[in-house]
């Protein structure tokens, strides 16, 4: 369903689409797109300690580690253990035990509007 999210593996595409906008009823979230990248399929939210500040960090470092193996890292957001992150996850063809992954920062919770 979101073979599409393969596109930001370009870094040209990464740079010139940096947004994510999700629409409510009530509001619009807007998210910056930091990262990129092949992951394992591990379940994110039960395979990382991402309650506790220590957990998050260990979790961004393993973010830094697999965009540093071929992925997209935006250099110019700093994303820390404080912030809201979304996860977007699709399948690698022909290779199940992986996922590719899309993720941005939101940015409202900053005051940085674009």
């Amino acid at each position: 369903m979101f073979a599409g999210l393969h596109q930001f593996a370009d870094t040209q595409y990464f740079e010139e689409h940096p947004y994510i906008f999700i629409y409510t009823d009530n509001s619009t979230l807007i998210y910056r797109i930091f990262a990129a990248y092949e992951f394992s399929n591990v379940h994110l939210l039960l395979g990382y300690d991402t309650a506790s500040e220590d957990g998050f960090s260990e979790y961004l470092e393993e973010v830094k580690a697999a965009c540093a193996q071929g992925g997209s890292m935006a250099e110019d957001i700093q994303v820390t253990e404080k912030d809201r992150l979304l996860t977007l996850s699709t399948c690698v063809g022909g290779r199940s035990e992986r996922r590719y992954l899309v993720q941005g920062v939101l940015l409202n919770d900053r005051g940085i509007l674009p």
